[in-house]
């Protein structure tokens, strides 16, 4: 099994990152396909017509969303740990330092998983926010 590591800085507060990252109608705009959502500890979600599945394990207002989640294509209840942290950027309370943080990805599926968190998630995001 393998890990990832990505970081990303953001021009927006914190906050505006977790809300982005938590509300279902943000979600499908930065998915361009419908998902299952509810940010509740405990709940499972669905993304990407199935494609993604998995359950919020922690949630820390504005600082830290846990997940277990998976690829359909994995085996039954086979599952990758994602820990995603929001900091204050450098210059302020105006800015976001992400850092994502998935293991137990299967091999196979590292580039895979990388690109998709940054080019469908954080870049979308960035251009979302006008930069």
């Amino acid at each position: 099994m393998a890990q990832i590591e990505i970081t990303s800085h953001f021009m927006v507060p914190p906050r505006i990152i977790y809300q982005c990252l938590n509300d279902p109608e943000r979600l499908t705009a930065l998915m361009q396909s419908p998902v299952q959502y509810k940010a509740e500890i405990g709940s499972k979600f669905v993304l990407f017509g199935g494609a993604v599945s998995g359950e919020i394990i922690d949630l820390k207002v504005n600082e830290k969303i846990v997940y277990k989640w998976r690829f359909n294509s994995w085996p039954e209840g086979k599952y990758s740990h994602v820990e995603i942290t929001l900091t204050e950027g450098e210059d302020g309370d105006d800015e976001t330092d992400l850092t994502l943080v998935q293991s137990d990805i299967e091999q196979k599926d590292i580039m895979r998983t990388e690109n998709g968190w940054k080019m469908i998630y954080f870049e979308r995001m960035k251009k979302m926010f006008g930069y």
